[in-house]
Order: structure tokens, then sequence, then C-alpha cells
């Protein structure tokens, strides 16, 4: 059997994304947060880096709080900080999926639906 390195997740976007340029391609890095379904409520912080035209699209419709779907790989990247070797795990996204804007975006279009005085359709 051959080994295979995929990961999906689904969380909320924790920071507006910034394009920064390597070579010639875009890139932005973002954290995903995920809730575990414990009673303690752990979030966990996951590291993505989107690349090139995911970048972009990236970059012009996600903000902080949306909602992300990402498919990928785990990586780890190996560098040296004051001299001390670190390691960094990240998702290498190779494909998303927007599942909605913030929980507080969706409350509010929620409430502009029923703001009328006007029964909801069935």
């Amino acid at each position: 059997m051959s080994a295979t390195n995929q990961i999906i997740i689904v969380g909320r976007v924790g920071n507006d994304p910034e394009v920064r340029r390597v070579k010639d391609s875009a890139v932005v890095d973002l954290r995903i947060a995920v809730n575990r379904q414990t009673k303690d409520k752990i979030t966990d912080w996951i590291s993505c880096s989107f690349w090139s035209r995911n970048a972009e699209v990236v970059e012009q419709y996600v903000r902080k709080g949306d909602l992300l779907s990402v498919s990928g790989s785990l990586r780890v990247d190996n560098y040296e900080h004051k001299g001390v070797q670190r390691q960094k795990c990240f998702v290498h996204v190779e494909s998303f999926q927007m599942l909605g804007g913030s929980a507080q975006q969706q409350s509010q279009q929620e409430a502009k639906q029923y703001d009328d005085d006007e029964c909801p359709p069935f």
C-alpha cells in the first residue's frame, strides 16, 4: 500500500488575507480555527498556505471569520530562529471551498430577511 498525505479541514479564517510574492507566484498564509468536539471547547489554529490562483481568489473573496473547507497536504518547513533549529507544520492547500461568511454576517442576513412585518413564506 502506498503512503498518502491528505488533509481536509473545515473552520473559520483567523485573519484577513494578505498576498505576498515569491518569485512569480502569489502566496497567502492564513490560520484557520477548528473547534474540537470536546466539552473543553478547545480551538486548534492550523496554518494554511494558498499559492498562485488559489491565493489570488482568497485575497479577493475571503475575509476574517469566513467558513472555509480546505484540502491539501501536510508540509513541514525546517528553519533556524536565533540559533535554534525549528519546524513549522502547515497545510499546502490544493483546493478549497467557501462555505459562507462569518457567523456575524450570517446572523445579520437572517435578521434582515425577517425585519419586515411579513410572515416568512412557507
